[in-house]
């Protein structure tokens, strides 16, 4: 596994066909690291993350806590409009360990972590878990949950979670 810079990183997946024009040029455009995590935490980049790491072109956890440190492990929640305008909301959290108590924001994507997502009262969330997480997610009767997670991610749930593999 080759160890990119950030810069190095959006170059490789973007020569790989594996990043769009459009998105390119997000980036390209971000004049802050919260508008590039603003980036990720659309519905179309929350799953990226673990999904460039199961193609075996990680953007590396030691740059994501390092470059993104106030916006990972509950420091940051997006508030993004979605097209139609309603508004959802994200976090990332990266080489977490320990519960994420309350968690009731629309998407959720857990980077190498090690936790346990107690899902809050009457809250539907999605969760995406790279293949170097162990996750368990815990649902109240009156809460769901979806959890997407790809390689040899541990996960394990009590309550109306669903769960979907992307391959081991």
């Amino acid at each position: 596994m080759v160890d990119y810079s950030f810069d190095d990183w959006i170059n490789e997946i973007f020569n790989n066909g594996l990043l769009c024009a459009e998105y390119k040029d997000k980036v390209d455009d971000a004049k802050s690291n919260k508008q590039l995590v603003d980036i990720v935490m659309d519905a179309n980049g929350m799953s990226y993350l673990p999904e460039m790491l199961s193609k075996g072109i990680p953007l590396s956890y030691e740059i994501i806590r390092k470059r993104f440190s106030s916006f990972i492990n509950g420091r940051y929640v997006g508030h993004i409009k979605g097209k139609n305008g309603h508004e959802y909301t994200s976090a990332i959290y990266c080489k977490y360990v320990g519960d994420i108590d309350n968690a009731d924001t629309t998407l959720l994507t857990l980077l190498g972590c090690s936790c346990v997502v107690n899902v809050s009262d009457n809250a539907f969330i999605h969760i995406y878990a790279d293949s170097n997480s162990t996750v368990q997610v815990n649902c109240p009767t009156s809460a769901a949950a979806i959890i997407e997670y790809w390689g040899n991610a541990e996960v394990s749930a009590s309550g109306k979670v669903k769960k979907i593999s992307h391959g081991r």
